[in-house]
């Protein structure tokens, strides 16, 4: 299976730093495959053998203890969760949302409800906030350091360990997350087949797909790109 692990509190100031390479490097020892890693505020996509998100959470935690000499939290999804939850984003449905001012917290488990209305008390408007199951959608109109919540301690507000990402590293993630789903299956597959789950994948990042080129129209409606200096000839696929 694909998962997504997320590092909480790593290479902020001159504490519990943490270079991308050596955490590759413990999570190839966890047995973990086509490990990648995102940034340096440690996000990794891996294959693994089916596992509960919580159960790798740990067995990561314990290896980065050993490893690092230092505890860091750890919030884990698998591919299935981490896509539903980009497609589920409540703000992404209003009209004039700067999708660059959006914010996930992932937390280790769902908020109590006392929890949730102590944290809907603190954010005031123009900030919004939503939690649905164990995530928590934040929109920050004026940037996180501009926003309502910036000098409230969420932790202690929520009584839960959580980590934030923004809107950008999200799409990251969950796309890297596909193009290693999609190499499990590709030798399986014709070459148009790749051609429209890559451009399906790349779709969904923010900034989208481009390409150029000359735009070919056949009598039956269906049209291609091609290079400039190239023709096109049939083929097999």
């Amino acid at each position: 299976m694909i998962y997504i692990a997320m590092l909480r509190g790593i290479n902020v100031g001159a504490h519990k730093r943490m270079k991308m390479e050596r955490l590759r490097v413990s999570c190839e020892t966890l047995g973990f495959e086509q490990i990648a890693t995102y940034i340096q505020s440690g996000n990794v996509v891996f294959k693994a053998p089916k596992l509960s998100p919580a159960s790798l959470s740990e067995k990561i935690e314990k290896r980065i203890a050993a490893d690092f000499g230092f505890e860091a939290d750890v919030i884990t999804r698998t591919r299935e969760e981490f896509k539903k939850m980009v497609r589920t984003n409540p703000f992404l449905k209003e009209a004039g949302v700067d999708e660059s001012k959006l914010h996930i917290l992932f937390l280790a488990e769902a908020p109590s409800s006392e929890a949730i209305k102590k944290l809907e008390s603190l954010t005031l408007s123009p900030d919004r906030v939503r939690v649905i199951g164990n995530e928590i959608y934040f929109y920050f109109p004026n940037g996180v350091s501009g926003s309502s919540l910036w000098k409230h301690n969420l932790d202690r507000v929520l009584s839960i360990i959580g980590t934030m990402r923004n809107w950008n590293t999200v799409n990251k993630l969950l796309e890297m997350a596909e193009v290693l789903q999609l190499h499990e299956g590709v030798a399986r597959m014709r070459k148009q087949d790749v051609t429209f789950q890559l451009l399906k994948v790349l779709s969904r990042h923010p900034n989208g797909v481009a390409a150029d080129g000359v735009l070919e129209i056949l009598p039956d409606g269906y049209g291609f790109l091609r290079s400039a200096d190239a023709s096109y000839l049939a083929g097999p696929d």
